[in-house]
């Protein structure tokens, strides 16, 4: 276990804006999408509409839609957030929120045993609640409320616990290699690596056709 597990499980506690952020959802996510919304994209501008945006959805639970009215608060921090140093600040902290909110399993290779040879063409988001759902047995308005992170977490478990073999990796596995090159490289993973671990990464890294 590392501290990828951890932070997926226990989550954090943030506030942006004044606000005491809630826990990330996959509804929150799913709106966020709709609406466009370039805090779920990596290497998109965050303006200050964006910020205050984000907060209205984190008010909603499914399936509730979040109102868009400008409230007293968002004019207040509108004109606040004018402030390029404060807006970068603030941004920043809801990075740091989302890094941890977001958290789920890396695979070295993914095998599900269930696998019918057809690519997934359901919307991924919508797989993981259909997924959990099936599997606990709940309503899907529980999974669709149920954190982001813990719902990832669950079901790359459950997957393990039927027979997926999923080669879970943790961040305390993973060894950033030198500048090394071909059999320089596999000689010093193969001496550090456990063995599971290297034959898996060797395996991927020939796959890849890396050098």
């Amino acid at each position: 276990m590392d501290d990828r597990f951890f932070n997926g499980m226990i989550g954090c506690q943030s506030k942006v804006c004044g606000v005491k952020l809630a826990n990330l959802s996959s509804w929150h996510v799913l709106i966020l999408h709709a609406l466009k919304s370039p805090i779920m994209e990596q290497g998109r501008n965050i303006t200050k509409g964006d910020l205050l945006q984000f907060l209205h959805v984190l008010r909603v639970q499914h399936p509730a839609i979040p109102t868009m009215k400008p409230s007293l608060r968002d004019i207040y921090w509108m004109a606040r957030l004018g402030n390029k140093a404060l807006l970068i600040s603030e941004v920043a902290k809801l990075k740091e929120w989302l890094t941890i909110q977001t958290s789920a399993p890396k695979f070295f290779q993914a095998i599900d045993s269930g696998n019918t040879g057809r690519a997934l063409t359901s919307p991924s988001i919508f797989a993981l609640v259909a997924s959990l759902a099936s599997k606990l047995g709940q309503l899907p308005s529980d999974i669709w409320n149920m954190r982001l992170a813990e719902s990832r977490w669950l079901d790359a478990t459950i997957a393990e616990l039927n027979g997926a073999e999923l080669n879970i990796s943790y961040d305390s596995e993973l060894v950033e290699l030198p500048q090394l090159k071909g059999e320089e490289a596999i000689e010093f993973a193969r001496k550090t690596l456990p063995r599971k671990i290297f034959n898996n990464w060797l395996k991927e890294r020939r796959k890849n056709a890396i050098i």
